[in-house]
């Protein structure tokens, strides 16, 4: 255990030393040297298991990516490529990323059947392990990725949206041309939309500050509360731009480097507080993670939310079409009536068309329903070429269940 706790020192160590040479040269994260609109897809992912890599191990392969020139975001263990029938071609260097074991199955006697039985139990302290993946582009055999949708800017700001939308503080855009998350108010304030270059910068900011909020003590409690200029406030800056990269990474989004960069002010007090201990970056990253998952997990339920009422709206418009065509088959159906009105008496059914339609109109007035006067027109003249011509009798029942609509009738437009 203890070659693995080494093995991740070693590399944590090699993170921290590549980070801070990255903020020497004035920023934290390269800026890809493609076009970002000819690569397939970056979206930092194991295509076996599924699972969308984090933390430090995101940041380790999303700067192994761009010093290689890998267009593509999938990593695999040399395992996982053997058995998907895939081969690791010979030579080729992985990257070594970090786990921990939170619990571990142990063998227990079971005091009422005597037997011995497995159990899986909680670690008082997590156990830490290593694994090496190797990219798609190291890989021999494997398919094509899917090409990534690229979100259009509309999509990005209803995103945004609902991001505010989940929010556990009031979000507030206004003109004073600043983004800022007020500890004592609890709230935040952006510039507004208009003013951003797009929406994904609108979006990045937006997300920055929503990370600085889980930090209230009602959420994740972190110390925010923070002078502005002293060390403490500059790494809760830290923290706000990797949260804000985690999710921005996690929703597919193609990451706005020049956004994280842009807090240049604060580099050499990053350099300091890594250089005299290296771990605060990993806890930056730690708690950065925290509010990724904080905020992801409020978004995706605001999205049920809003998927749920989209749904219930469209049963009440399907229910509305139904209705609809309900009514134009009551309407067909008096109109008809009277023409069997005028069969039997001529002269009474115009008479009878005409108190159904004044019924029609008081009944909508009752309910406040709009009144559509091109219809009860068109309704006069179908009965004017219906009744001058000869026309099959309605079935009994038909006019029966007439009668009964007649008498409960209710507009649904």
């Amino acid at each position: 255990m203890s070659g693995s706790y080494d093995r991740v020192m070693e590399e944590r160590k090699k993170l921290v030393d590549q980070i801070i040479e990255n903020m020497r040269q004035g920023y934290v994260l390269p800026k890809p040297d493609w076009d970002s609109e000819a690569f397939l897809d970056m979206r930092i992912r194991n295509p076996v298991s599924g699972a969308r890599y984090q933390g430090a191990n995101l940041l380790r392969l999303y700067l192994r990516g761009l010093k290689q020139g890998y267009t593509d975001g999938r990593w695999v263990t040399y395992k996982q490529a053997q058995s998907e029938g895939w081969q690791v071609r010979k030579g080729e260097k992985g990257v070594r990323c970090e786990k921990y074991i939170f619990t571990k199955q142990v063998e227990e006697q079971n005091p009422e059947t005597g037997e011995t039985e497995k159990k899986t139990i909680r670690l008082n302290r997590p156990m830490v392990n290593t694994f090496v993946v190797f990219n798609a582009a190291q890989v021999d055999g494997m398919p094509e990725p899917e090409p990534m949708k690229i979100l259009e800017p509309d999509e990005i700001l209803e995103m945004a949206e609902c991001f505010q939308a989940s929010s556990l503080c009031p979000i507030r855009e206004n003109n004073e041309g600043s983004a800022y998350y007020s500890v004592r108010q609890d709230e935040i304030i952006l510039p507004d939309r208009n003013a951003f270059l797009d929406s994904q910068s609108f979006l990045a900011t937006q997300l920055h500050e929503m990370v600085h909020s889980t930090g209230h003590p009602d959420r994740l409690n972190r110390s925010i509360l923070n002078r502005f200029g002293t060390p403490e406030y500059a790494l809760e800056e830290l923290r706000a731009e990797l949260g804000s990269f985690f999710i921005q990474s996690d929703m597919n989004l193609q990451f706005d480097t020049q956004h994280f960069n842009s807090h240049t002010q604060y580099l050499e007090s990053w350099i300091n507080a890594l250089e005299n201990d290296p771990n605060e970056l990993f806890r930056a990253i730690a708690d950065a993670q925290k509010a990724c998952d904080f905020l992801e997990e409020r978004y995706h339920q605001q999205r049920l939310v809003q998927e749920k009422a989209l749904s219930n709206n469209q049963n009440i418009l399907e229910k509305s079409e139904a209705g609809q065509e309900l009514l134009s088959r009551q309407q067909e159906a008096a109109v008809r009536m009277a023409v069997k009105h005028e069969e039997k008496e001529p002269g009474s059914g115009k008479a009878h068309l005409e108190r159904w339609i004044e019924k029609d109109i008081l009944k909508r007035l009752e309910l406040k329903l709009p009144l559509h006067y091109e219809e009860m027109d068109y309704m006069r003249e179908s009965y004017e070429q219906l009744a001058s011509s000869l026309l099959p009798s309605l079935e009994e029942e038909e006019l029966m269940l007439l009668e009964t609509q007649e008498q409960a009738f209710v507009p649904v437009r």
